[in-house]
């Protein structure tokens, strides 16, 4: 047994060096990434993603982050909300790994100021929905599919609840302004990739909710045959062809 398996101090120290010689290495590499490490971090980033997603002319709903009760209550007051984590969506309980899913606010009582005081949450307004979208842009292609997940009750709130394989995806078409504005978004974030949370609402309005710069795809070409593999390796060889 080293000193490693013993000390957690000497354990976090040697992570930490670690941590630093691969960014180190990151930094050398320079642009050839399909997006840097460094602008992934930078564009994870919630509220900027919200504002610049604003300024884009999306629809964003209101939004209130905070760990006061009486900002939330003020929020809540207007109609129905839901919570959700600024950026952590893991949490560990007595050993075991749960997830932090998008859930309604039913109620926010006074009971519930000592515990909101820990962290900051995302309150926002709850868009009722025909469905889910789930955008994919690769450089300047777009690959946007419909996942109805109103037709199940447990992904009606958040698709990604449960593991129901029978949530139907849809390869759809997004109107032009739409699908320039989901590319301006990757643009400005200095990405090469992004995964788009859209809702199209009962309003018929499309709504964002965020963007994950490095999002999980491969079953949304499982799903649908969308060439995503395909425009990930073309977008890669013009990177190495610079």
């Amino acid at each position: 047994m080293n000193n490693l398996d013993r000390d957690a101090g000497q354990r976090a120290y040697a992570a930490a060096e670690w941590s630093a010689l691969l960014k180190s290495l990151y930094l050398l590499i320079g642009s050839r990434w399909l997006s840097h490490p460094r602008d992934i971090l930078i564009a994870e980033d919630k509220p900027s993603q919200m504002y610049l997603a604003k300024m884009l002319g999306f629809n964003v709903p209101d939004t209130v982050i905070t760990n006061d009760l009486d900002a939330a209550r003020r929020l809540f007051a207007q109609g129905p909300i839901v919570g959700k984590p600024h950026r952590q969506a893991l949490v560990e309980i007595e050993g075991v790994e749960h997830v932090m899913f998008t859930s309604r606010i039913e109620t926010l009582a006074e009971e519930d100021r000592e515990s909101l005081q820990c962290a900051p949450v995302i309150f926002q307004r709850l868009i009722p929905k025909q469905l889910d979208i789930r955008v994919t842009v690769v450089g300047d292609r777009v690959f946007p599919v419909a996942i109805h997940s109103q037709e199940y009750d447990e992904s009606s709130l958040d698709w990604r609840r449960g593991t129901n394989p029978n949530i139907r995806h849809e390869v759809i078409t997004l109107p032009v302004d739409i699908q320039s504005a989901c590319i301006e978004l990757v643009r400005q974030q200095k990405l090469r990739f992004g995964a788009i949370d859209l809702v199209l609402g009962e309003d018929g309005k499309f709504w964002f909710l965020e963007c994950n710069p490095n999002g999980q795809w491969a079953w949304i070409e499982n799903r649908t045959g969308l060439p995503v593999s395909a425009a990930i390796v073309d977008v890669l060889e013009r990177i190495a062809a610079e």
